[in-house]
């Protein structure tokens, strides 16, 4: 199995984002198809709904909506993506089990940032 379907297998679910803080929490619902994604996202806070499209990419997740922006995997059950909410990092994680592992997936990430 190639890395992208392993990733693209893994997509599709709810997603728990949170600032390192801990300070906002986004809710996305995201729906497969091929290589593309369509992403339902809730913004506690705020109680905002929006809307995204997304391509399925090898290491990271290109998603389009109101600006453009790159998502990088960790892993499998993590993904960061950088400066999303009011310009800080956001870690995605499956919801249920891997949110248990989200402190560790930010360690790792800060280890390696993308390129």
């Amino acid at each position: 199995m190639s890395t992208a379907t392993r990733y693209s297998i893994a997509l599709a679910g709810t997603w728990i984002g949170a600032t390192r803080e801990d300070d906002v929490t986004h809710v996305w619902h995201v729906v497969q198809r091929g290589e593309s994604a369509f992403i339902y996202a809730m913004v506690n806070e705020r109680g905002a709904e929006n809307y995204y499209s997304a391509r399925i990419k090898p290491d990271h997740l290109l998603i389009n909506g109101s600006s453009h922006a790159i998502a990088w995997f960790v892993d499998a059950d993590h993904f960061v993506l950088p400066c999303w909410h009011d310009e800080r990092d956001m870690l995605f994680s499956r919801q249920g089990l891997p949110e248990l592992s989200a402190d560790d997936a930010w360690l790792r990430y800060a280890q390696q940032p993308p390129p």
